[in-house]
């Protein structure tokens, strides 16, 4: 069985002098040719891993996606390695696609979301997309999460593949990223009404080193979502992830970016794959 791990070193070639490659798998997109946002912060994380002590440490990944990243396509990628964090910029100098920071943090977590009682009587589900690598079925290495909704949470109690189990028996750090990202795609369309992208993702990973095999609780209230711009374009979201116990795992601040332009393009993928009445509540003004 290949692991996400196992997927994510692939992808990566890497000098001396902190220069390389990094070619995105098929299997890390988020609709069809184009990356997850955070499958690209997975790669980000793994490839800073070498010079922070990761994957075992507790850490902050930023990044900027300033642009959408192709899926198996060689892009240049610059590392630069200072103490206690790692800076990689992706794409040709000058027109970057995207920048992340990995910074090791010393974090003492309390779970955010206190007001979890369970899941509510009454939700709807998302649709999905069939190579997704958040909710894909036909993805052989995707989470295969399947969240829902209902007017105060966008959740899913979850328990994770073995394609997510590291070498070392905790889950696989790509988990995280993925599952926060996808999570605030939701909640920043629901919010919007429009189908976007995420843009500035901040994903703290709490407890790294937690064993593989227990039900996660993936969770982001909706009134925490907020518009950051006048127009309502930006917004940003809240997520966290929870082991059984309530101990937060790993917390998201992640913005949403939507418009039209990305809703006449995302939309009628979905439709090909997804009844309109699993849209409509999300999308009300495309899908009538």
């Amino acid at each position: 069985m290949t692991g996400i791990d196992q997927v994510l070193a692939e992808c990566l070639s890497l000098a001396a002098g902190g220069r390389g490659r990094l070619t995105l798998a098929a299997t890390l997109q988020g609709f069809p040719e184009t990356a997850h946002g955070g499958g690209v912060l997975a790669a980000f994380d793994r490839t800073a891993a070498r010079w922070i002590n990761a994957p075992t440490s507790a850490r902050t990944v930023t990044a900027q996606i300033q642009k959408s990243i192709p899926l198996q396509t060689s892009l240049p990628l610059k590392v630069e390695v200072s103490e206690g964090d790692v800076t990689l910029t992706l794409g040709d100098d000058g027109k970057p696609l995207a920048h992340c920071r990995v910074t090791r943090v010393v974090t003492q977590p309390t779970p955010p979301s206190s007001g979890w009682s369970g899941p509510p009587e009454k939700s709807l589900g998302f649709p999905t997309a069939r190579g997704c690598l958040a909710c894909g079925s036909e993805n052989p290495i995707g989470l295969r999460v399947r969240l829902r909704f209902d007017a105060r949470w966008v959740w899913a109690e979850y328990r994770p593949p073995e394609t997510y189990r590291a070498s070392d028996g905790r889950i696989a750090s790509a988990l995280y990223t993925v599952l926060l990202d996808e999570m605030a795609w939701w909640l920043g369309a629901l919010a919007s009404g429009e189908a976007g992208v995420t843009t500035d993702i901040r994903i703290t990973l709490h407890q790294p080193a937690h064993p593989f095999g227990e039900p996660l609780l993936a969770a982001g209230l909706r009134d925490r979502v907020v518009a950051t711009d006048p127009r309502g374009h930006f917004w940003k979201t809240e997520t966290a992830i929870l082991a059984p116990d309530g101990a937060l795992l790993a917390s998201g601040a992640i913005t949403f970016a939507g418009s039209r332009v990305y809703s006449k393009r995302l939309i009628p993928q979905l439709l090909t794959n997804n009844l309109p009445e699993s849209l409509r509540p999300i999308f009300p003004t495309h899908v009538p």
